[in-house]
C-alpha cells in the first residue's frame, strides 16, 4: 500500500540544511550532475530551489519561469536567496557571474567538421566550386558558403 502521505512541506525541508537567514541552505539529498538539488514530487523530479521558492511563497509565472540564484549556489535552497526570473534575466545573471559557456566549433556535438578541415575548405575558396566542397566534406552549400565568407568558424586562423 505505500507510505502514508506525509506533509510535503516537512518532507522537503528535511532534506534541507537550515542555517542563518543570509547563509546558503543546502540540499542535503540527491543532486542531479549540475548540482542542482533533486526533489521527488507526483513522481517527477523538480529542482529543490524551485520547491523552496514556491513553497516559501514565490511564484512562477509564464514571463518569469525560472528560479535564480542571488548566492549562485545551484544546491542552495534559502528562500532569501531566490527571485523568479525570465529566460533573457537568466542569460544576463549567467554573464554577470562569469559563468558562460560559449562552446564552438568542432566541440559542439552537432559539428560534421574538424578545425583542419575548414581551414582546407576556406583554402579551396576561388579554386574549387562550393557545391564540390560541400559534397567532399559531406555537408551543405550553405555551410561551406558561410564558411567561406567567414560567417561561420570565424575562430579558425588559417
Amino acid at each position: 500500500m505505500g507510505r502514508p502521505k506525509e506533509n510535503l512541506g516537512k518532507r522537503f525541508w528535511s532534506k534541507v540544511n537550515i542555517k542563518g537567514k543570509d547563509e546558503c541552505w543546502e540540499w542535503n539529498a540527491y543532486k542531479f550532475p549540475n548540482k542542482y538539488g533533486c526533489f521527488k514530487m507526483n513522481g517527477l523530479s523538480i529542482g529543490a530551489h524551485r520547491v523552496a521558492f514556491v513553497l516559501s511563497g514565490g511564484v512562477v509565472a509564464a514571463e518569469k519561469p525560472y528560479v535564480l540564484h542571488h548566492c549562485d549556489n545551484p544546491s542552495c535552497c534559502n528562500p532569501a536567496h531566490l527571485f523568479a526570473g525570465s529566460p533573457r534575466d537568466n542569460m544576463i545573471d549567467m554573464k554577470n557571474k562569469k559563468r558562460e559557456r560559449h562552446v564552438c566549433g568542432e566541440k559542439t556535438w552537432l559539428s560534421k567538421l574538424k578545425e583542419h578541415e575548414v581551414k582546407e575548405i576556406i583554402n579551396l575558396r576561388g579554386k574549387v566550386s562550393q557545391r564540390k566542397i560541400a559534397r567532399m566534406y559531406g555537408v551543405s552549400y550553405s555551410s561551406i558558403y558561410l564558411i567561406q565568407i567567414r560567417k561561420n568558424w570565424r575562430h579558425v586562423c588559417v
